[in-house]
């Protein structure tokens, strides 16, 4: 069963590019174990282009709240979500905006869970949602932006 969710959920975040899976509760089974009930529902695009609201809407579900990888959808993800209040730390201490924007955009291949059907590609996804360069560049960088101020000290 968890497996299945496991696919379920990273199906729809590869179809992420017009859905995002949510998780909607946690239950206990008859058998003891917990599940996870997914919510399916279409990633439109917000009004607002801040970093913040950007990663509340598009990233907390798998990243959590405070971008250390446990959203409510984690634990239905085969590949952990990465902390990414540790970006600056992996990188020897130094926050790389262009790296992060890579990955962002899917030209940064550095974590196995990107592009892959556990994580969609969102530069593309926020393209096809205003079909704007300029609001697609702007949101990235807003976004890039707020993962560095979420940098652990």
């Amino acid at each position: 069963m968890r497996n299945s969710l496991r696919i379920y959920v990273a199906v729809i975040c590869a179809i992420g590019a017009w859905s995002v899976s949510q998780v909607s509760a946690w239950q206990a089974s008859s058998q003891g174990q917990a599940t996870v009930q997914i919510k399916r529902e279409t990633a439109g695009a917000i009004n607002s282009l801040e970093g913040k609201d950007t990663y509340a809407a598009y990233c907390a579900v798998c990243h959590g709240r405070t971008g250390t990888g446990n959203g409510p959808a984690a634990p239905a993800l085969k590949v952990a979500p990465a902390d990414l209040t540790q970006l600056a730390a992996r990188q020897g201490g130094t926050y790389n905006p262009v790296v992060v924007q890579r990955m962002i955009l899917g030209t940064e291949k550095t974590t196995p869970a990107h592009g892959d059907l556990d994580m969609p590609i969102w530069g593309p996804v926020f393209h096809a949602m205003t079909n704007s360069t300029g609001i697609e560049a702007l949101r990235i960088q807003n976004l890039v932006s707020y993962l560095k101020s979420i940098q652990a000290k």
